[in-house]
């Protein structure tokens, strides 16, 4: 359980089901989480560019552009509570899975 939640923490979740011998389970969720990690860069990327594009059309007001500049910020900050939260998960869900025959 606690190789679970260290190795979540820097990206490699699944590490600790790998090592309990449950593969599938494993490559899963480590395939699964780079790919989770992949999309909300993508997508707050994405989110980042918004203000530019607002500020070169022509019906551009500064006030939408600004709100559309802290949107990115707000949905990293509201993320980061379940990125916190999914290796704890996970460790907890590996360790009641290891007790059950």
């Amino acid at each position: 359980m606690v190789i679970e939640i260290v190795a979540g923490y820097f990206g490699l979740l699944g590490i600790g089901y790998l090592y309990a011998g449950r593969t599938a389970a494993g490559l899963l969720r480590l395939f699964g989480f780079w790919v989770f990690l992949t999309l909300l860069v993508l997508v707050a990327s994405g989110l980042s560019f918004l203000p530019t594009l607002l500020m070169t059309s022509d019906l551009a007001d500064y006030e939408s552009a600004l709100g559309a500049s802290l949107l990115p910020l707000i949905c990293m900050l509201c993320l980061i509570p379940l990125i916190l939260a999914i290796p704890i998960v996970s460790g907890l869900m590996l360790k009641r899975s290891m007790r059950q025959p």
